[in-house]
């Protein structure tokens, strides 16, 4: 029936415009399976389709330094810009803490330094000040009054024995005493020797000022017993030499002779 269709159609169209044909496949082979289906229609009679009309190009926008493209816009939302003024302000609280803890440390390691120094110069003022003594001669000083003492106390027991030796011959509490008193003045005498104190005497019999130190003058008549020694009265001593007391002694001194003068009344 399809077949009877087709025929007479196509005789109609070629009859009204001879000019046009019509471009119907007819061919089933193409589409086995949907025989009704037909080839698009051309209006020019040929196999090309109708073409689309062409819209005008868009004119192109030139990026130039004076005119300069815009920005694509981004779809969807804009990213929020963000707040930097207050985390700013917060790192510089921060940095600035972080300094005031560094001075602080760096203060108190200062004040320690400072007082190390002070006593580290103390003790130094403190060792020079006793080697400038010693060099000058204070320590000597006070090691000297200290023998001056002791030798002071032994000139006193050295009295005190002659005192004992009178009567320690016929008393035995003062022979007693005589013999303590004489053991208590070697017991000092041994100190001083430990410490280089040696008691002398000068051999002269003459006043040597040196060493020597005139206690008492005693006149007399003869002039050649002038600045003679008259009597020893103390030792004197001394250490390596050098003289801490001298021995004291009694001199003499020679005067005129008296003259008596005959005055009688007339």
């Amino acid at each position: 029936m399809i077949g009877n269709i087709f025929p007479s159609f196509q005789k109609d169209f070629s009859n009204e415009n001879p000019s046009e044909t019509s471009n119907i496949d007819l061919d089933d082979s193409r589409n086995p399976g949907n025989p009704s289906e037909t080839a698009p229609l051309t209006a020019s009679g040929t196999e090309n389709p109708l073409l689309e009309t062409e819209s005008p190009a868009a004119e192109e926008t030139v990026s130039t330094p004076e005119n300069p493209a815009p920005a694509p816009a981004t779809e969807g939302t804009t990213e929020p810009i963000p707040e930097t003024g207050a985390t700013d302000t917060e790192a510089l609280k921060q940095e600035l803490a972080d300094i005031k803890a560094g001075l602080a440390t760096l203060q108190e390691s200062f004040d320690q330094k400072i007082k190390a120094d002070t006593y580290k110069d103390s003790l130094f003022k403190k060792l020079h000040d006793e080697l400038q003594d010693y060099r000058n001669g204070t320590f000597e000083k006070n090691s000297d009054a200290i023998a001056l003492e002791i030798i002071r106390l032994i000139d006193e027991l050295g009295k005190d024995l002659e005192v004992f030796g009178q009567t320690a011959e016929t008393d035995d509490v003062s022979k007693a005493l005589y013999g303590k008193t004489d053991e208590l003045r070697q017991e000092l005498l041994d100190i001083l020797y430990r410490q280089s104190i040696e008691p002398y005497q000068e051999k002269s019999e003459e006043l040597d000022s040196h060493r020597q130190t005139n206690v008492q003058t005693v006149n007399t008549e003869e002039p050649e017993k002038h600045r003679k020694i008259a009597e020893r009265v103390a030792d004197g001593y001394e250490k390596n030499g050098r003289v801490i007391r001298k021995e004291r002694v009694k001199v003499y001194r020679a005067v005129p002779p008296k003259t008596e003068s005959n005055n009688q009344p007339d």
